[in-house]
């Protein structure tokens, strides 16, 4: 018909809509997936240093870092030996996320990262697996006063002892 409202429908749209229930059935799909928060850090050092690698098959993930909501590294492919980057600490909150910027050869996206401080000491280690276009954030927090293990001594703690 050359009519624009007839009522015949796309023989494609419903093989696809088809497809789509059994693949979600058979768990070959997910549908959607939110955003994962991945927890709170808090260290006061200069910096942090984030190392991560595809923990699962190595094939092809990449991802995009952002800092505070600015780009850090647009394009990072995750391989199946460690990379690592650092990230300088700003006092207050530092948000960091990782976007999945596709699933590689077989999804999801799956990556491990852990996180280290300025001295070299682990201070948190995370896993995900997401889809493409999905956030893992993680955010580090540095106090604008830490408070100090061993204060600096001055002429008057001297004068107590």
């Amino acid at each position: 018909s050359m009519i624009d409202d007839n009522e015949l429908r796309n023989p494609g749209e419903l093989f696809e809509q088809r497809f789509n229930k059994v693949a979600v059935k058979q768990g070959l799909t997910i549908e959607t997936m939110a955003d994962v928060f991945l927890g709170e850090i808090r260290n006061n050092g200069a910096f942090v240093r984030i190392v991560c690698r595809d923990h699962e098959y190595p094939d092809g993930d990449m991802v995009r870092v952002s800092v505070n909501d600015v780009i850090h590294i647009r394009k990072l492919v995750l391989t199946g030996g460690y990379k690592g980057f650092n990230v300088p600490l700003v006092v207050g909150g530092n948000k960091i996320e990782f976007l999945a910027l596709n699933q590689g050869d077989s999804g999801p996206n799956t990556a491990e990262f852990i996180v280290y401080d300025d001295k070299g000491q682990l201070v948190s280690s995370k896993k995900w697996n997401l889809l493409t276009g999905v956030k893992a954030t993680v955010v580090v927090i540095k106090d604008a006063n830490p408070i100090t293990r061993n204060p600096p001594k001055t002429k008057q703690t001297e004068q107590q002892n």
